[in-house]
């Protein structure tokens, strides 16, 4: 009678893991053909810019970025680019990087055409947003380059890398 039961056991719990793998490997096909399946692979090393998935829809564009803030302190020093902060206005005020002007991406739509107006589509620019675990910067230079700017790099390491390096930061007045 024991025999019975450990041979009845045994053929459930092997029909239990067949179940278990047949669900994990139709849910990885199902995710590798749906176009907004979730990333299984992406870019988790915070020395090499953004930490991302790589969305199948949307993938980062790490050509564009700029590793390091000494190389943003000469960019400003030098005025070699409009610098772009795409964090929302409140943050902005607490602090941001020197000579950045305010174009959050939460409200891109409704200010876009002041965007315009104040910089041109040659002029180059440099955006950053807070940390290397912040994407909207990029987000933002996909759509203004959409639009026509050609000249467009991403600090990775956004207003948190320039903060612990000890750089100057600016605050709005209240």
């Amino acid at each position: 009678m024991i025999d019975k039961k450990n041979k009845k056991g045994s053929k459930d719990i092997r029909g239990v893991f067949a179940l278990v793998f047949f669900a994990v490997v139709t849910a990885v096909i199902f995710n590798h053909m749906s176009p907004s399946g979730i990333a299984l692979f992406g870019q988790w090393e915070t020395q090499k810019g953004v930490v991302s998935a790589n969305p199948k829809t949307n993938p980062i564009n790490n050509s564009i970025d700029i590793h390091s803030a000494q190389l943003v302190s000469k960019i400003i020093k030098e005025k070699q680019r409009t610098i772009i902060d795409v964090r929302a206005r409140e943050v902005f005020d607490m602090g941001h990087i020197p000579t950045a002007v305010s174009f959050p991406l939460v409200t891109f739509d409704d200010n876009f055409l002041q965007m315009l107006s104040t910089i041109k589509q040659h002029d180059p620019v440099l955006l950053y947003c807070s940390s290397v675990y912040c994407t909207d910067s990029h987000s933002f230079a996909d759509l203004i380059m959409n639009m026509g700017y050609t000249d467009v790099k991403v600090f990775s390491g956004g207003f948190d890398q320039w903060q612990e390096k000890g750089y100057e930061i600016e605050k709005n007045k209240e």
